[in-house]
């Protein structure tokens, strides 16, 4: 309801955005660490720890791969956000 509030042609406060993004990736981070360090203590290559570690690793990786698609979507919708609120300023 904040929002609806503001004066028209206010940005806002994007700061929330912000952390949310640099959470996720200390959170990504340090789970990627942790599962590697798991990996490294099981010495047998054919356990199920070891393939479930190993997906595990796969999926963070592939996360990373789709983070760059996230942030660009995320930043289209900010910039479609502010051409919104400064075209209705000027109408």
């Amino acid at each position: 309801m904040q929002i609806l509030k503001q004066k028209k042609g206010d940005v806002g406060n994007l700061s929330g955005l912000a952390w949310s993004i640099v959470t996720l990736v200390i959170v990504v981070a340090i789970g990627a660490i942790v599962l590697n360090n798991f990996k490294a203590t099981i010495s047998d290559n054919t356990s199920t720890a070891y393939t479930t570690i190993s997906s595990g690793e796969s999926a963070l990786g592939e996360f990373g791969n789709w983070f760059k698609v996230i942030i660009i979507v995320g930043i289209a919708a900010v910039i479609f956000f502010l051409f919104l609120r400064f075209r209705g300023v000027s109408q």
